[in-house]
């Protein structure tokens, strides 16, 4: 009789290890650096009119001299309103982190859901699927690809936001003398822009006590903003910079 109950406790033992071993598809994946620069997985919930998404980014922060942080989208999952959102997650978490060569990091999502970042360029192409945009399967338990959704869906609905603040946001129209012409790609470069006229405005000291610098894209515009440590009350500068020939749009510093 003993045995026997011995027999039943490790055979439940084994059973319940095993479908745990089948849903647990989240593990620590660490961020990556090089350089100053390092880079990590994160994910945001998006909610609008027309169906709520979770939306999968990959995270860059700079920790050298001139500090500042960028999100790029990798993927969009539609989220169904009558399923729990944890179990429409779990498919799409972030399972394989790591540097594919010098300047491709790639992703793995789910296990089988294959991204590659471009660090140079930020960008993002899916070489697993047909779309960046995915939809919870209830019958297989995973995210499948929805291939009539083009992959700019999924950065529109990551600057949805975004589009208010530029769209809608009171700033001051930039006069000065504008920078010399031409495009911006690299985050670097942005804040190059950025800082040479706040600097002439507001000072270099003030600008700076602002670190790390928020950077954000919608479309053809970079927004940037500065921050304030925790805790601390008072307004930051704002600047909208035309990414396609580097021209300075608004400018404004809160109180």
């Amino acid at each position: 009789m003993k045995k026997k109950l011995l027999f039943l406790i490790a055979f439940l033992f084994v059973s319940i290890s095993c479908i745990y071993a089948d849903i647990e598809v989240e593990r620590e994946v660490g961020p990556l650096k090089k350089g100053d620069i390092i880079y990590e997985s994160s994910y945001k919930v998006r909610f609008y009119d027309k169906g709520d998404y979770y939306i999968g980014t990959i995270k860059i922060k700079s920790t050298g001299a001139i500090k500042y942080t960028y999100e790029v989208p990798l993927f969009a999952m539609e989220l169904d309103p009558s399923l729990e959102g944890d179990v429409q997650f779990i498919p799409m978490l972030v399972t394989d982190f790591a540097f594919k060569n010098d300047e491709i990091i790639t992703i793995k999502a789910g296990g089988i859901h294959v991204f590659e970042f471009n660090i140079n360029t930020y960008e993002v192409k899916c070489t697993s699927d047909k779309s960046r945009i995915f939809k919870y399967d209830v019958k297989t338990s995973k995210g499948i690809c929805n291939p009539k959704e083009r992959d700019a869906k999924v950065k529109q609905l990551f600057e949805s936001d975004l589009k208010k603040i530029i769209e809608k946001g009171t700033r001051l129209k930039y006069t000065r003398t504008q920078p010399e012409k031409k495009k911006l790609v690299k985050v670097e470069d942005v804040i190059a822009v950025a800082e040479t006229a706040l600097f002439s405005i507001y000072g270099e000291e003030h600008i700076k006590r602002e670190m790390p610098y928020r950077i954000y894209k919608f479309e053809d515009k970079w927004y940037v903003r500065g921050s304030l440590p925790e805790g601390w009350e008072g307004g930051v500068f704002e600047i909208v910079i035309n990414g396609e020939n580097s021209q300075i749009e608004s400018y404004i510093h809160g109180k």
